[in-house]
């Protein structure tokens, strides 16, 4: 139920930005932060809408080193967050478990340094 509702928001937000897919390579972050923290959710909900939660997860953290911003980082948390309320069995046909929500949720914590950078718009 969640992982289609991730899937459906994904597609209508596809939808309403005029595409059927959402290229990596869009995402821009110089400038406008904000904008790229938000391209970013949508590609990741529309990759772990489509069961791409493994490839999700690599592109997160690769964007992360491209991109140390506090956007990024708390766009990481809210993935994490939509991720732990998905039913196991839901995980299960993403090829994903618990357990590796979970270490991805404390990997993803080494990065809480960026929150002290004080480098974007966002409130702390």
């Amino acid at each position: 139920m969640i992982q289609r509702s991730i899937q459906g928001v994904g597609e209508i937000l596809a939808k309403i930005l005029g595409k059927d897919t959402y290229n990596k390579n869009e995402i821009i972050f110089e400038g406008d932060e904000a904008k790229g923290a938000y391209d970013l959710d949508v590609l990741l909900n529309l990759m772990i809408g489509r069961g791409e939660v493994g490839d999700a997860e690599d592109f997160l953290f690769e964007e992360i080193e491209k991109h140390p911003t506090r956007a990024t980082y708390y766009t990481g948390i809210s993935i994490l967050e939509r991720l732990k309320v998905m039913r196991d069995e839901d995980l299960e046909k993403a090829g994903y478990s618990r357990g590796e929500i979970e270490a991805w949720e404390k990997d993803w914590r080494n990065y809480e340094w960026i929150l002290n950078k004080g480098n974007s718009e966002l409130p702390k």
